[in-house]
């Protein structure tokens, strides 16, 4: 028997004067936030508000009553009915936000339809044995063993697209799931098909498939997994610095973090997932909202080794997310928009090397209804989410793999310098990057005991969790300069040669 749905009905939407942690420590519901911006938007139950007023932490109310809004809000649709042939993709797909079910349907469609483009993937299943599922699309040979369906196009570089780590974003698998459609009926001499010549995509539009469901079904705004009722943050569950700031040891806190690192199936998964594909070199984490594109590092404010590659590829990727509808996205380092230890970006640049970034997607900042944000968005959120996969893909064939960059554990509090303004410590010519770990002191609020940044056993090839940067890692210095420009190439073409719905 299902559970009955969860009314919001005297919930309120405030803007708090009070640090996020504080928030968070009370159990309330943080939807935005900046770390230099001592002004939280939180949504509160009335016995919430009761115990905010005890505070005599000043708030004003932006939204009285969310009941309404969730009651006549968007759903998660099955699959509509019609034709699902790859000359006749269902045009109302993408008109509505899609429960899991639909999700895997159309994963499946499209393994069906291209077969020569697309493949379905397998990355484990979830604490309630649902499995997380994507779709590799390239243009190369899949080189499949028989039976298998985990074929990858060999020594291609490759990049993977994962979202809804947080139940409640459903703009973002949906314009990922869009993203991604554009990259398997691109036709034949487009840009998006020679991008797929030269490189093979890996998304999983739904990371936290648990608590999706959830969200669909029973409360609109729930975020975490499903772990014991309370769920866990999977984006505070990984073990580049976990337990540090923007993550909570209180299950009930909206940033729990589990009790130790990759606790969570789902993080477990994905993180065994990207430690055997060795021919990874990025990966971005979508996310909503804020309309801002993030680099490492998100535990603590500190440069990255490759800080300054990161700047600019962050100017590059929000100047294309900005073309289709002239939409700003903010490029930003992760920790200032606000710290979140234990997330998946870090680890997957501290301890894997990746060529790692996250997205925060439409609607903007402080602009409502956050993430109420209506199907009518999808596309055209989608589109903006396409231009950026573009340049990540495009700079990510250019540079090559790369190196650990740190592993997010305790180091001396002024590290050395890295060298070079441009980040690279290049003394022996070979323009390989710094051997210096960036990561700052991390460890638990002063109220728990410290805890360590490492977890279990790593999986096979994630010796001991640190990611300490070494120029004899495989692929040797990922962070080359390419043809003697930076990253990949002059601005944008204007035109686009893919198909455009209307």
């Amino acid at each position: 028997m299902a559970a009955p749905r969860v009314s919001h009905h005297g919930d309120a939407l405030l803007q708090v004067e009070a640090t996020p942690a504080q928030l968070h420590e009370l159990g309330f519901d943080v939807w935005t936030h900046r770390a230099t911006e001592p002004n939280v938007l939180v949504r509160v139950t009335p016995q919430q508000r009761a115990q905010l007023d005890a505070t005599g932490w000043p708030y004003a109310v932006v939204e009285p009553d969310l009941g309404p809004a969730l009651d006549h809000g968007a759903e998660c649709r099955p699959t509509a009915s019609g034709p699902l042939g790859l000359d006749g993709l269902d045009p109302a797909y993408h008109d509505s936000f899609r429960d899991l079910d639909a999700i895997y349907d159309r994963l499946e469609t499209l393994a069906e339809e291209v077969p020569e483009r697309v493949r379905l993937v397998e990355i484990g299943l979830s604490l309630e044995g649902r499995p997380i599922r994507g779709i590799r699309v390239s243009n190369r040979d899949l080189d499949l063993e028989e039976g298998s369906d985990q074929g990858s196009a060999v020594d291609r570089p490759a990049v993977l697209v994962q979202s809804c780590q947080h139940a409640r974003e459903w703009i973002a698998a949906a314009a990922t799931m869009w993203a991604m459609e554009q990259f398997v009926i691109a036709p034949e001499g487009s840009e998006l098909d020679s991008l797929l010549d030269q490189a093979e995509l890996i998304v999983v539009p739904v990371a936290n498939p648990d608590g999706f469901v959830h969200s669909c079904e029973v409360e609109r705004l729930w975020r975490k997994n499903r772990r014991d009722g309370h769920g866990v943050d999977l984006n505070r569950n990984w073990s580049t610095a976990w337990g540090g700031d923007g993550s909570s040891g209180l299950p009930d806190a909206g940033n729990y973090r589990g009790t130790g690192p990759f606790s969570e199936p789902e993080a477990a998964a994905m993180r065994d997932f990207m430690v055997a594909e060795s021919d990874l070199v990025a990966a971005l984490d979508v996310h909503t909202y804020g309309q801002l594109f993030l680099y490492p590092w998100g535990f603590e404010v500190t440069d990255a080794p490759d800080d300054a590659l990161f700047v600019q590829l962050a100017d590059q990727v929000v100047d294309a997310m900005g073309q289709p509808h002239d939409t700003t996205y903010v490029p930003l380092q992760a920790a200032a928009f606000y710290p979140a230890a234990g997330n998946a970006m870090d680890w997957a640049y501290g301890a894997r090397g990746l060529y790692s970034v996250a997205m925060e997607l439409r609607p903007a900042m402080g602009k409502e209804p956050g993430f109420l944000l209506g199907p009518e968005f999808i596309v055209p959120t989608g589109e903006e989410l396409l231009e950026g996969i573009e340049v990540l893909v495009e700079s990510s064939v250019a540079l090559g793999p790369g190196a650990p960059g740190d592993s997010g554990g305790p180091v001396d509090p002024e590290p050395e310098s890295t060298g070079d303004d441009d980040g690279f410590d290049d003394d022996d010519g070979d323009g390989a990057g710094s051997t210096e770990s960036s990561g700052g002191t991390t460890g638990a609020p002063d109220d728990e005991p410290p805890q360590g940044t490492t977890g279990p056993a790593p999986a096979a090839g994630d010796e001991s969790g640190c990611g300490c940067r070494s120029t004899d890692a495989p692929g040797g210095a990922w962070w080359l300069l390419w043809g003697g420009v930076w990253l990949v190439r002059p601005r944008r073409r204007a035109s686009r040669q893919r198909p455009r719905r209307a």
